[in-house]
């Protein structure tokens, strides 16, 4: 090739170059979009576990992005100070008044300076919850099979976000937040997620470390076994057996159907016992009914009806009625 025509390739290697160039730089810019995309969807999933867990104390407003991070609900180098293409975000919070607590919008925002025209459309893709889009003209977030108007947002954040902004929104009701679900722990605005409204089968599993235990009807098909105390504010019944290694009072009175074992002390109104009754130390201010009654310490009582033997260390009854008396 001679000079001449080096000169004449000078042009076309020149506009390669450009071209590369403009490839580079378009390669780069989509690579910012996509990464604020991803960015706004890390700030949108810390928002939704924010708001699942203070549904009811979420006020109109902002939410700092600082809260989140010191929540721990964002990893502790995210910034809401600037994203990959150097727009500082914001989390803006509308409250709609409603049954069960209302409903909340959420817009976790690029904040567009003025003059900034740049459309991120490359990032709109990355959402994993909620509706990630662009903002237009008119103050309508576009994203897929959605045209949400967030002109509302602009007056409470100082008109923000603004045209081509890309904005993550989210919608929050009780129902999206409570559900039918049985929480573990209190939820602010779920004041019922800890109530049930049906019977529970645990399928055999054991309930341990209970502090307290309040039912209207406590029913039970084998054993109660109780290492402490045990108080009955009314009547009792259990149909097989009952072991105590505590107090065991029942003011309203108690009836067995099958055997009453104790190691502490028995105080009832009355006791009926269909099969046998054994105790330490039995006070009842009425009748006990037995088929058998064995005590190894006192036993106090108005009346004492036994179809079977009586043995006791001392007795001191009112009224004694048998059918055999031997040592009398």
């Amino acid at each position: 090739m001679g000079l001449l025509g080096a000169l004449l390739a000078l042009p076309v290697v020149a506009m390669l170059l450009m071209q590369w160039t403009s490839f580079q730089e378009e390669r780069l810019t989509d690579a910012q979009e996509v990464a604020a995309g991803r960015n706004l969807a890390v700030l949108g999933r810390a928002v939704e576990r924010h708001v699942h867990a203070n549904f009811g104390t979420v006020a109109a407003g902002e939410i700092p992005v600082a809260t989140l991070v010191g929540a721990e609900l964002l990893p502790a180098g995210f910034s809401g100070a600037g994203d990959a293409m150097k727009r500082a975000l914001r989390v803006q919070v509308l409250r709609v008044p409603g049954a069960g607590g209302g409903r909340l919008r959420v817009a976790s925002m690029q904040l567009v300076e003025t003059g900034d025209d740049r459309r991120p459309d490359a990032g709109v893709f990355e959402a994993g919850s909620g509706w990630l889009g662009v903002v237009d003209a008119g103050g309508f977030l576009r994203a897929t099979g959605l045209g949400e108007n967030l002109s509302a947002f602009r007056a409470a954040a100082g008109g923000h976000p603004r045209e081509n902004a890309l904005v993550l929104y989210q919608e929050f009701d009780r129902e999206s937040v409570c559900g039918d679900f049985l929480f573990r722990t209190a939820r602010a605005g779920c004041p019922d997620a800890g109530r049930m409204e049906t019977d529970l089968d645990l399928g055999g599993n054991d309930v341990t470390g209970v502090a307290r235990l309040e039912a209207d009807r406590l029913e039970v098909a084998a054993e109660v076994a109780v290492g402490g105390d045990f108080r009955v504010g009314g009547e009792f019944a259990i149909g097989r057996s009952l072991r105590m290694g505590g107090t065991f009072s029942a003011p309203a009175g108690v009836t067995f159907t099958g055997d009453a074992e104790f190691t502490g002390r028995v105080d009832a109104n009355e006791a009926r016992v269909a099969a046998r009754l054994e105790a330490d130390s039995a006070e009842v201010g009425q009748d006990v009914t037995a088929r058998n009654v064995t005590a190894d310490g006192n036993v106090t009582a108005t009346g004492v009806t036994a179809r079977g033997p009586l043995n006791a260390a001392s007795g001191y009854i009112r009224t004694l009625r048998v059918g055999r008396c031997t040592g009398c």
